[in-house]
């Protein structure tokens, strides 16, 4: 998911600017996307919590920092609206991010 996730930003960051704005005002959808956050992020801290210095912990992150993200949406909505889906050529770059870590993962998943 993260892989298509990311290539889409990367070949499409002017309709995810579009998508982004329009989630920006439809306050439902963006706290529908906190618990879907916070329960990805307890469901892979819950099952895997890894803090070995080797490739698992790549996916002991992504749990905490779904964790993370899904928490400042509750309690800092407006830092994330003001510094991420307001700056265009954020959004639009931003896509390698996903893009790297679903490679990783699933180098984890399939070579490991």
């Amino acid at each position: 998911m993260l892989v298509i996730l990311g290539l889409w930003m990367l070949a499409y960051g002017d309709n995810v600017v579009k998508v982004m704005t329009s989630f920006k005002g439809t306050p439902s959808a963006f706290y529908l996307s906190g618990v879907v956050n916070l329960l990805i992020g307890l469901t892979i801290i819950s099952q895997y919590n890894v803090w070995m210095w080797n490739v698992s912990v790549f996916l002991t992150l992504l749990g905490w920092g779904q964790l993370i993200r899904g928490i400042l949406v509750f309690f800092i909505p407006q830092l994330l609206i003001k510094h991420t889906m307001t700056n265009h050529s954020f959004m639009k770059g931003v896509g390698i991010v996903p893009l790297v870590w679903g490679l990783i993962l699933c180098w984890v998943a399939f070579f490991m």
